[in-house]
């Protein structure tokens, strides 16, 4: 098998061409509207000669690179194309005093700065240069509705309509995963997601990126509308753990995010360029998020190829999964946006259409976005990949509250969280095998085969499961005893306790006074491995602290429950 050296690897970054030389009609329209106001523009700069992400990808792909050294050579490649081809413009444009907020990104091959209409006509005038508006990008519009606070032992419906709760009963739920969140944030205090944060563990610079403002811990800058990263986060990995208030399909990963208060094409990719190495070293793997969720959209301006693009197909040459909601422009053909109308290949880009998932007949929803695209690489015109429940998704929200909400932004999340799932079962396999799992399996919807509201269909994750079983070697959960805290706690008269068992094994789970006298039992006998929960009626008993006690095998675990009439 023949080696792929550096050298190799920045010689494929160099070839490949992309849209032709210049200035973009949407860039030349605010020219002339700054000619005569005499503000200064954001402005993307590539080169019109410069990286087709498809080639460098595919020879990894082909040569069989293991990920501990697919990886370091993808950004080293990356690092030294950047440095021949745009470093020597970056010192062009700092020498200009006309020229601020100078970025360089190596991810996307591309140069962010803002500046005067005569700078860019300038630019624009030499054939190397290829110039854009920095765009700002949309969040999918929903409305939040308030929610209950909290459902004791409760799952959310999205999750079994996905076949999640099957996966967990084999324990896996993703832990030893990491999930991504590219949105406005995550509110960190939220009792569903504080918990599961990798910056409990971890320097808080490896599990935090702030673009704008460069801040060192989670918050969320969502306004409009309001909270939408915490939203989105929630439908990944949200429970509460004092409740067993389950809300997210990979409740067992870890998660860390990009919080983007100006969510343009620049900030993005800086936060793209950070999930490919957050710890600043690109020889270490396990910084590197599994799954990358991105809730967001910039309507639909064609096909176009951009240092934002190029971010994405880098990411997922380096093995990660990049998961896109399609938008809410439906019912309208076309009405995929952009960078989900992409079709450079089956799962690249991957885009998630929402169905109403309380409904047994799993309707497309009225607003989901629906193909055709005529974005064709290797893939085909049908959009988006998959759906996913996006109708009324309870989910956690600012100040630790909950809110329903709709919309793709809450169906792509279900996806991420199901490839989390099988991440842990397979962590071998890439991203966009694991995407084509969920692609084979999805049970088909609508019109008969692939269409353009439904696409493949909804996604099954345990079929994906058991597809993967069929083609791969796969790892054993990591599972452990537990007996959790009750909720409500106090309570009056019933409440609920959750416990894990990591194998089939004779449980006995028992209520006592301070004294030790038993006044319930709760669970005798052979339980299957799995999250279960119990409920304790104390309608018949005193105002008092009890003691529940769980047994099974060597385990013992109590814990203290306040009836309080």
């Amino acid at each position: 098998m023949k080696k792929v050296t550096l050298g190799f690897a920045v010689a494929l970054l160099a070839c490949g061409t992309t849209a032709s030389a210049g200035v973009s009609p949407e860039l030349e329209r605010a020219l002339e509207g700054a000619a005569v106001t005499g503000e200064t523009l954001p402005v993307i700069l590539t080169l019109s000669s410069t990286l087709e992400a498809g080639p460098l990808a595919e020879m990894l792909d082909i040569q069989n690179l293991p990920r501990h050294r697919r990886v370091p050579e993808l950004i080293a490649g990356l690092k030294q194309r950047f440095r021949v081809s745009l470093s020597s413009v970056m010192d062009r444009l700092g020498s200009l005093e006309a020229v601020s907020d100078l970025r360089g990104s190596w991810a996307g091959l591309m140069v962010a700065f803002r500046a005067p209409p005569e700078v860019i006509r300038t630019l624009g005038e030499d054939p190397a240069f290829d110039l854009d508006l920095d765009h700002r990008l949309a969040i999918p519009s929903t409305t939040p509705h308030p929610a209950p606070a909290s459902l004791p032992a409760h799952t959310e419906r999205g999750l079994s309509v996905i076949n999640a709760p099957k996966l967990w009963a084999l324990g896996y739920t993703g832990r030893g995963v990491t999930i991504m969140s590219l949105d406005t944030g995550v509110d960190l205090d939220h009792p569903a997601l504080r918990r599961s944060w990798r910056g409990n563990r971890l320097p808080p610079w490896q599990a935090w990126f702030d673009p704008v403002y460069h801040t060192d811990t989670p918050r969320d800058y969502g306004l409009d509308p309001l909270g939408h990263g915490t939203m989105t986060m929630g439908v990944m990995v949200g429970l509460d753990p004092s409740t067993s208030d389950t809300i997210g399909v990979a409740f067992g990963a870890e998660w860390i995010a990009a919080g983007d208060s100006a969510i343009s094409i620049s900030t993005q990719v800086a936060s793209l360029q950070w999930a490919m190495d957050p710890d600043g070293n690109p020889l270490t793997l396990d910084d590197m998020p599994d799954i990358v969720n991105c809730s967001w959209t910039r309507g639909n301006p064609g096909c176009k190829q951009t240092g934002l693009t190029t971010a994405i197909s880098m990411l997922e040459a380096a093995g990660a999964a990049v998961v896109f909601a399609a938008g809410n422009d439906g019912p309208a053909p076309g009405s995929v946006s952009w960078p989900a109308r992409m079709n450079r290949t089956e799962t690249d880009v991957f885009a998630v259409g929402f169905v109403n998932g309380h409904d047994p007949a799993l309707p497309i929803g009225e607003e989901s976005a629906r193909g055709p695209t005529e974005c064709v690489g290797q893939g085909n015109t049908i959009k988006p990949e998959v759906v996913a429940p996006g109708e009324k998704v309870r989910t956690s929200w600012l100040g630790g509250q909950y809110a329903t909400v709709s919309g793709t932004s809450f169906s792509a999340p279900h996806v991420s969280g199901a490839i989390a799932l099988l991440k842990q079962a397979f962590p071998e396999k890439s991203g966009t095998e694991l995407k084509l799992l969920l692609l084979e399996t999805a049970r088909d919807l609508g019109e008969e085969g692939e269409d353009n509201a439904y696409g493949r269909g909804i996604i099954d994750v345990y079929a994906a499961y058991l597809r993967g079983l069929a083609t791969g070697v796969v790892t054993l959960p990591v599972r452990a005893w537990s007996l959790w805290q009750n909720y409500p706690n106090p309570f009056n008269p019933v409440t609920s306790v959750r416990y894990e068992v990591p194998t089939r094994s004779r449980v006995r789970i028992t209520v006592h006074t301070l004294l030790g006298s038993e006044v319930a039992r709760l669970v005798d006998g052979e339980v299957a491995p799995g999250i279960h929960a119990a409920v304790f009626d104390g309608r018949d008993l005193p105002s008092g602290v009890y003691v529940c006690r769980m047994i099974a095998g060597e385990f013992q675990g109590a814990s203290k429950l306040l009836l309080l009439r």
